[in-house]
Order: C-alpha cells, then sequence, then structure tokens
C-alpha cells in the first residue's frame, strides 16, 4: 500500500543529511545501505554544488528509497526543490514558507529549522511547515555555525508539540547527535532525530543506522504516550 507523505512523514523516526559523498564516490552504496539500516528520510545536502549535479543525485536518492517507501528531502533551496518536484524541502529560515511553496507542489512538505523558542512557535502556528529540526542541541560541524542550544528547547517542545499527539507536527532533535549521547536527546523527550556525521562518517553506515534506529523503536515502544496513541498519530491526508 502507497503511504501518503504526511503519513510517513509520521512515521518517520530517523532523518539523515548526506552530502553527494564525492570523496567517497560510494553515494549510491551508501544511501541503498542506510535506508536498509532504517533511515526514513534522506536529506540530500551540498551547499555551491552545480544544481545539475544537486539534481542528478536527488533523482537518484529517489530512486533508491521508492521501494520502501523512504523520503527524500532537499536542503534549503526551493528553486531546486521546484525542478525536482520534490516531496520535502527543509528550510533554513521558516519566514520562507510561504514564497518556497509557489516553487513547489501542492502535496510537498516543508520544514524548518528552529534553534530558539520563538521561532519554534512561529513554526508551529505556520500552516505551510509541515515539521521542525530543532538544534543544533549539541557542538559540531553545523549547518551555519549556530551555537548549541542544549536540551532545553527539546523539553518545551515534549509539551507544546508533543510526540503522542496527533495533532502536533512532528519535529526531529538535530544537531551533534551520536550513539553516545543518544540518550541524553531520548531522556528530554524526543522521539525522532536527525544526524549526518553519526551514520555518514561510519566505517559500517548500514550498522551505525540500525543501532541508532534500534534504540529510537525501543523508546517508541516503551513510551506509555505513544502506546496509548497508536494509530492516531498517523494522518490519511497527504
Amino acid at each position: 500500500m502507497l503511504l501518503g507523505l504526511t503519513t510517513r512523514l509520521r512515521q518517520a523516526r530517523l532523518y539523515l543529511r548526506t552530502s553527494l559523498r564525492a570523496g567517497t564516490g560510494d553515494f549510491d552504496e551508501f544511501l541503498a545501505s542506510v535506508i536498509t539500516g532504517g533511515v526514513d528520510i534522506i536529506e540530500v545536502s551540498q551547499p555551491g554544488v552545480d544544481p545539475q549535479l544537486a539534481l542528478d543525485h536527488l533523482r537518484r536518492a529517489r530512486a533508491a528509497a521508492a521501494a520502501r517507501q523512504k523520503l527524500i528531502a532537499v536542503d534549503d533551496d526551493p528553486e531546486l526543490a521546484g525542478r525536482f518536484r520534490a516531496d520535502v524541502l527543509r528550510l533554513a529560515d521558516p519566514a520562507g514558507s510561504a514564497q518556497a511553496r509557489t516553487r513547489l507542489s501542492p502535496w510537498a512538505l516543508i520544514g524548518a529549522t528552529v534553534s530558539e523558542p520563538a521561532a519554534a512557535e512561529a513554526a508551529l502556528a505556520d500552516p505551510e511547515i509541515a515539521y521542525l529540526s530543532v538544534g543544533p542541541v549539541f557542538p559540531g560541524p553545523g549547518r551555519s555555525g549556530t551555537p548549541a542550544i542544549g536540551l532545553d528547547l527539546i523539553g518545551q517542545l515534549t509539551r507544546t508539540a508533543p510526540v503522542g499527539s496527533a495533532e502536533a507536527k512532528p519535529w526531529f532533535a538535530a544537531g551533534g547527535i551520536d550513539e553516545h549521547n543518544l540518550d541524553q536527546v531520548l531522556d528530554a523527550g524526543a522521539r525522532r532525530i536527525e544526524v549526518s556525521a553519526a551514520i555518514g562518517d561510519s566505517p559500517d553506515p548500514e550498522a551505525a543506522a540500525r543501532r541508532l534506529r534500534q534504540r529510537l523503536d525501543e523508546r517508541w515502544r516503551t513510551d506509555p504516550q505513544l502506546r496509548r496513541s497508536g494509530p492516531r498519530l498517523f494522518g490519511k491526508r497527504n
């Protein structure tokens, strides 16, 4: 059964940002391995690359993801997302959501990066925004040099956008998250995460993805809020 985009987004737990992997030349093999390992959303992100090269890699990513109905996201480039007819576009600045919508198909999902409470509140209220990427939680090679924000905003979102609520928008804790600090993020209330180096820099990306996914799945199984919510979490709307 082909699932709608919103349902796939709500079911997603593990979000991966990856470059074009020009240095290793293993883009297609890498995608196949991380999808097998349990990644739900793959965002292809390499600022400054030739747009045609980026489009080619996005199409290859879509082909790799299609059989398992995984989502492919475009990183902060509405024009490229429009050419790709993207299912998902993630914006670095949520204030651009209305303008970005004009470049996208009506059913495409828009995500937003937020790093402070006011931006999170605005994104949650914005009808164009379907999900949030919250961070960077920990120090690391971030997308724009934003200082680490810690876990306070994660705790706030567990109250304002509960993971077990079918009405709340999905959100992913992001930035510097790896196997060593994942429990801190989960203990703070996150149930979805976004990673990059934790999988992309691993000598065995499939195994790294699988370990992260297993720990996320365990929290979903044992979280009383999620057990009560059950199928109500997953909308039928595209």
